[in-house]
């Protein structure tokens, strides 16, 4: 047996530009549409399965705009077709409300989405939420939640005994 057959499957997401940093930051960061689908490239091509990608406004702020992602996948889609499952963020970044972030999902209907309880589930909009979780599994767009501490997953497995079917 060789060692490439024991190592268990794993996918590689890769997050290239995350929510903060500009390229006044660092001048390579990708931001514009091309960017980011040559990152994409560059990142298939060194095994990554996935990306989590975040899109930036004209002053490279982050944004939830859909127009933005739409041009963001469809360059990267230009570039690598869909090799790569492309996972779009709900990062609210302290601007965004939860009904911001989940009307861009269903509206982007993204291949993937990633959440955070914390953010998208705040004390007295459950049934939002709920409302929400459900749409995006009708629509197959897979979910990936961030837990930022153990109270996140606590309240996550809260939810899923009251029965929030999240998947």
């Amino acid at each position: 047996m060789d060692a490439q057959s024991s190592l268990s499957p794993v996918i590689m997401t890769v997050a290239p530009n995350g929510a903060r940093k500009t390229q006044q930051d660092h001048p390579m960061l990708p931001i514009s549409p091309p960017e980011l689908a040559d990152e994409a490239e560059a990142c298939l091509n060194e095994g990554a399965a996935m990306i989590h990608l975040h899109v930036r406004d004209d002053q490279q702020g982050h944004t939830l705009d859909v127009t933005k992602y739409r041009e963001a996948i469809a360059a990267i889609r230009d570039k690598i077709g869909d090799a790569l499952v492309i996972q779009a963020t709900t990062e609210a970044v302290g601007i965004d409300a939860p009904q911001q972030q989940m009307d861009m999902v269903i509206e982007l209907k993204p291949d993937a989405a990633s959440l955070a309880i914390k953010e998208l589930v705040p004390d007295g909009q459950e049934q939002q939420a709920k409302e929400f979780f459900n749409e995006m599994r009708t629509l197959k767009i897979m979910p990936q939640f961030i837990p930022y501490s153990p109270e996140d997953i606590q309240r996550f497995e809260a939810l899923e005994s009251e029965g929030y079917h999240f998947i």
